[in-house]
C-alpha cells in the first residue's frame, strides 16, 4: 500500500480525476477503484497557520497497479506556485 499525504487538495477533485480520466468508478465519495487498483481518501487534522486553516487528506493507493494509481494521483496534486 502507497500512503500519500496532501494539502488543500479536495477529495471531490481526485475523484473526479479518477473517474474522468484512470477509468475508475466511485463506490462513494471517500472511494476509488478500477481495474487492478483502489484509492481511499481519509480526512486528516486540518493545519493552522496563523489565522490561516489547511485541510488534510491521506490518500491509500493499493492493488496490482498501486505504482501507476499512485503516479496518476501524485501529478494530480502538483499545483503551480504564484
Amino acid at each position: 500500500m502507497t500512503r500519500l499525504e496532501v494539502r488543500n487538495v479536495p477529495a471531490a477533485l481526485l475523484v473526479r480525476d479518477l473517474t474522468d480520466e484512470f477509468e475508475g468508478v466511485a463506490r462513494d465519495e471517500s472511494t476509488v477503484t478500477g481495474d487492478g487498483w483502489l484509492v481511499r481518501f481519509i480526512p486528516g487534522e486540518p493545519v493552522r497557520m496563523g489565522l490561516t486553516v489547511v485541510p488534510v487528506l491521506f490518500i491509500e493507493v493499493s492493488g496490482e497497479r498501486e505504482a501507476e494509481a499512485a503516479a496518476f494521483v501524485r501529478r494530480k496534486c502538483i499545483r503551480g506556485g504564484g
